[in-house]
């Protein structure tokens, strides 16, 4: 149908297509911005992996606003201490900091261990009441096998 003015309403798509873009452009700036952040962050710690990333929170702990961008985001800074051996400890601000450790065979194994706080999910409720998310404290190791050809 036709709105009042004899158009057919293409005002709202053009209006969402600008919004829309204006998001991806956002999106696009803020990320050129990390990239260069964690650059600069390696290079002045001496580091050899600098990370900023988003992370995965419960729903629980999900809030509105930048106290959720603080909560979701994650860090990561690593050093490789030989060409053999990697150590990076991670960390963000609703949890433990937590370690990996890698070591690569010659074989073209990789060992990985990890030690690092994960969330354990809340007893589903019906209650309205502010819930308490546990963190447990987890060691993962794991065997990969690289094959190259």
């Amino acid at each position: 149908g036709l709105d009042q003015e004899g158009g057919g309403g293409s005002g709202n798509v053009g209006a969402l297509a600008t919004q829309k873009l204006t998001a991806v452009a956002l999106g696009a700036l803020v990320n050129d911005a990390v990239t260069d952040l964690e650059r600069g962050g390696a290079r002045e710690f001496g580091l050899d992996v600098f990370r900023i990333s988003p992370t995965d929170l419960p729903s629980e702990l999900r809030l509105d606003g930048a106290s959720n961008l603080l909560r979701g985001t994650e860090l990561e800074a690593g050093r490789y201490l030989t060409s053999r051996w990697f150590v990076a400890g991670q960390g963000r601000a609703t949890a433990l900091p937590g370690v990996r450790v890698e070591y690569r065979t010659p074989a073209g194994f990789r060992w990985m261990t990890t030690w690092e706080p994960r969330y354990q999910p809340a007893e589903p409720s019906f209650s309205t009441a502010d819930e308490v998310v546990a963190q447990r404290r987890v060691l993962g190791t794991f065997l990969f096998w690289e094959w190259r050809y």
